[in-house]
């Protein structure tokens, strides 16, 4: 029931945020360090072998023994069609704020999302894999195709999908620059 409505939330809240302006984002270097103090990656790329790695683009410590993103390694990586994982997104623009707020005040918690965006190009995914918690997906640009389970489906700029746990999904193929916002319920 909590889930439904989430997800109804996600789907009524109108998220647009432009490759240009995500790219801005990342351009602002010391918003993301190696890694939060919860030692999770700030940003990653899926790697060919389907993992996740982000050791090739953030500069070496500097005199505090902090790390950030190196913003030219990383974008070579994502013109070559690397999907791209950014943790936490949240806080970044009003309209994501917004809908954080929508969603802690349904739940009483606060909701952990990313975003995995991509060119066409490398692997689009993770192959088909689950989690042991729901997750809701919102395409916010281009578009994606999905196996959930045993069936395929197209998600189009504005569209949600709800993941409820242990649900098999894996994104099959991006024939376009896409951006997806992904909520992690637990």
């Amino acid at each position: 029931m909590i889930l439904n409505k989430l997800a109804n939330i996600v789907q009524s809240s109108n998220i647009n945020i432009t490759e240009e302006q995500l790219l801005e984002l990342l351009k602002n270097t010391k918003r993301w360090p190696y890694r939060y103090p919860w030692n999770q990656p700030t940003i990653e790329i899926i790697n060919n072998l389907g993992y996740t790695t982000s050791d090739l683009f953030f500069s070496q410590k500097n005199f505090s023994g902090f790390t950030y993103l190196d913003y030219d390694k990383w974008i070579k990586y994502y013109d070559l069609g690397y999907t791209t994982i950014v943790s936490h997104v949240l806080d970044l623009t009003e309209e994501l704020r917004n809908l954080n707020k929508k969603l802690n005040d349904a739940v009483g918690l606060n909701i952990s999302a990313n975003f995995y965006f991509s060119k066409p190009g490398q692997l689009p995914s993770f192959e088909h894999h689950s989690h042991k918690y729901s997750v809701i997906i919102k395409q916010i640009y281009g578009s994606s195709e999905w196996k959930v389970e045993d069936k395929k489906m197209t998600l189009k700029p504005q569209d949600t999908l709800l993941l409820p746990k242990n649900t098999l999904h894996s994104v099959i193929n991006k024939k376009n620059k896409k951006l997806s916002l992904t909520i992690n319920i637990e």
